[in-house]
């Protein structure tokens, strides 16, 4: 993956609303915020790869792959 390609796509975004004037409203004392949150994105108990994170319960293993997302979406207008 290319993190530099990444990198200037987030700058070139973030200037872009800037220039729209996108964060002029709903900002708290000038400032974004954002929810970030855990999910997991799919699991078994049977099937796993070597990048699985795994949980046990009742002696039972279950295998899944998470992450942590900023959802998308304006709340509360």
């Amino acid at each position: 993956m290319n993190i530099d390609g990444l990198k200037q796509i987030n700058q070139d975004t973030v200037k872009k609303a800037v220039e729209n004037k996108a964060f002029e409203n709903g900002t708290i004392d000038g400032y974004m915020v954002a929810a970030i949150d855990g999910t997991k994105f799919f699991g078994s108990n049977k099937k796993n790869c070597s990048e699985c994170l795994k949980s046990t319960k009742a002696e039972k293993i279950h295998y899944f792959h998470s992450g942590a997302v900023m959802p998308y979406g304006r709340y509360g207008s």
